[in-house]
């Protein structure tokens, strides 16, 4: 439902995926936006917003999930990461997210294939 908001630009379809005093931020220092309300403020954005979920993973007894992610945003470059939610009584009131800028689509971001490596390691 939150990728639905943000892929038809329909802030209240969003922000109904939260509870009202979710914490929504990018660990450990980046940002932070807490309450609905303010959430409400940050989602509302002119530029059009896409999210794509690729991999998606949801423990019922802790209510915690996690998702691989491509969002893009009009203007800017892309961003591939992953998310971890924890829900309470259905409604997420925990959003922690970690992403990498990129302008490759997901399956080139993810590959092997033709990248040189900070730190490669392999087997001879």
């Amino acid at each position: 439902m939150v990728a639905d908001g943000w892929n038809t630009y329909d802030v209240e379809k969003s922000i109904a995926c939260f509870t009202d005093d979710v914490v929504y931020m990018e660990p450990p220092d980046k940002q932070l936006v807490v309450g609905r309300g303010q959430l409400y403020k940050y989602f509302d954005n002119p530029k059009k917003m896409k999210l794509a979920w690729h991999h998606l993973m949801f423990d019922e007894e802790t209510q915690v999930g996690s998702g691989e992610f491509t969002f893009t945003m009009e203007g800017r470059q892309g961003n591939h990461g992953v998310v971890v939610v924890e829900l309470e009584n259905g409604k997420i009131k925990l959003w922690r997210e970690y992403y990498k800028v990129s302008d490759l689509d997901f399956k080139d971001f993810i590959s092997i294939k033709g990248k040189k490596f900070e730190l490669e390691m392999k087997n001879a």
